[in-house]
């Protein structure tokens, strides 16, 4: 008669441990999903805010400058963005998820 060993994997995790795994897999995916950042050369932080459907744009410091966008899907409107790109022209590429397309827009700043 051999020894009987435990088995320690998560199907012989309580009910409750399973449940929170999911829950914070879940959290942490939808995180990254609806707020992506991405650094310019312009020295702005834009995220993309999947819940408002919109960019927003920041500076260093954290303080809030201004935002574009809005739910739809006529240009310039978002249906969940998911992503953005800065390229060195300070063009900014945003994935426009359910809209099926990446929008490139050109920031103005006033003087």
């Amino acid at each position: 008669m051999g020894k009987s060993h435990s088995r320690k994997g998560i199907e012989n995790w309580p009910t409750w441990k399973v449940l929170l795994a999911t829950w914070v897999s879940m959290i942490i995916f939808f995180l990254l999903l609806y707020l992506m950042l991405s650094i310019g050369n312009t020295l702005f932080v834009y995220v993309v805010d999947g819940l408002f459907h919109n960019v927003q744009i920041f500076d260093r410091q954290g303080r809030f400058l201004a935002h574009f966008g809005q739910q739809g899907r006529a240009p310039g409107e978002f249906w969940m963005p998911s992503g953005i790109f800065i390229d060195d022209s300070d063009k900014i590429y945003v994935a426009d998820t359910y809209n099926s397309r990446v929008q490139v827009f050109e920031l103005e700043v006033a003087d």
